[in-house]
């Protein structure tokens, strides 16, 4: 009889082998015994499977009520195909939802909406920048779609409001449910007790912060856009949207040993090893001296840095240096997902690298 308890494979060492088995622990399948989904008499039949918490789905005559949501359904420039009724499911987060008022989520359109992101903004920075180290790549893609930047995106730009009444103040106002279909709506993990003083609450899993929910609603409304108009009008929303804003990736880079690390990259690619050349200078014995250093391999100059001292100006000329060969990008690329015209981007690889 085999043992239930994971046996530790050859040349794993016990710190990792530990630390792989915390994660693939066997589940506790917790969900199943609160109740939280109902469960079909065969249980193969996956798409039969539903949260207890779905009772009715928002309509789109009653969407249409809601003068916000119309009337950021018309900011976004969406499509008539796109319906009200879709746009406030992508409003309404997971932890707004409870058995009083039973409105489907927006948990499967972010969830798919997060994937369509993270692969159109890989794809377009793989292409655009093919040499990218992959620490660079993932901060790139972060400062695209991360939480924060679709904070930024959904709140400042799109102009998504929240829903920030209570049901008591709704119910005095006489205000019909209809009107906060057109905001974000989600049950918060900060709440404010008093001017300075915030509590971060920890009752429920299901709370989000502001950013979470903003972000869910953005990538709600993608995957909106991809169900109801197709992945060419998805392709075209998120570059107009999130892929043409302006990112500085020259900032991301941090090099502690540049010269180092230029000389190893040049020989990993083939290439003379650098030599540093005094270009120009100005004030050598003042207080002030200006020193302009290239750094050249063989006949070719990579770069060239200034400063107050020779090593400094050296320095610079190799972080350029550097940051022209990681920022290469080829004149015209085309991503993989253009259908019939993709042709794969030609890298240099020879003496003209770092052009």
């Amino acid at each position: 009889m085999i043992s239930s308890r994971m046996v530790r494979p050859l040349g794993l060492s016990r710190r990792l082998y530990g630390s792989v088995s915390e994660v693939y622990r066997p589940a506790t399948n917790s969900s199943y015994k609160n109740n939280v989904y109902s469960i079909p008499e065969n249980k193969a039949d996956f798409g039969n499977y539903q949260r207890t918490s779905f009772q009715h789905k928002i309509t789109n005559e009653e969407a249409a009520r809601s003068s916000v949501l119309i009337a950021l359904h018309a900011r976004l420039g969406l499509s008539d195909k796109f319906e009200y009724s879709t746009l406030a499911r992508g409003l309404t987060c997971r932890s707004n939802t409870n058995k009083e008022n039973g409105l489907a989520d927006n948990f499967g359109l972010s969830l798919f909406g997060k994937n369509l992101l993270t692969y159109y903004a890989t794809e377009y920075l793989i292409v655009k920048y093919p040499r990218l180290p992959l620490s660079i790549l993932n901060a790139a893609v972060d400062s695209y779609i991360g939480k924060y930047a679709l904070l930024d995106l959904g709140k400042n730009i799109w102009g998504i409001e929240e829903d920030t009444k209570s049901d008591l103040t709704k119910y005095l106002n006489n205000e019909p449910k209809e009107y906060a279909f057109g905001k974000l709506r989600y049950d918060s993990s900060v709440e404010e007790k008093e001017d300075g003083i915030v509590a971060i609450s920890k009752e429920s899993a299901l709370k989000m912060d502001k950013a979470s929910a903003y972000a869910s609603a953005v990538r709600s409304i993608i995957a909106g856009i991809y169900a109801h108009d197709g992945e060419s009008e998805t392709k075209k929303f998120i570059n107009s949207h999130i892929l043409s804003r302006k990112l500085d990736i020259a900032s991301m880079f941090e090099f502690t040993q540049p010269i180092r690390q230029l000389s190893r990259l040049l020989q990993r690619e083939n290439l003379p090893a650098p030599t540093s050349r005094l270009i120009a200078e100005n004030g050598r014995l003042s207080s002030n001296p200006i020193f302009i250093v290239g750094i050249f391999s063989g006949n070719d100059k990579l770069g060239e840095g200034q400063g107050p001292s020779i090593l400094k100006a050296k320095t610079d000329a190799c972080i350029n240096s550097l940051k022209q060969y990681y920022l290469y990008s080829p004149l015209e690329a085309v991503v993989p997902s253009v259908e019939n015209n993709f042709k794969p981007a030609f890298i240099d690889k020879g003496g003209e690298a770092f052009v």
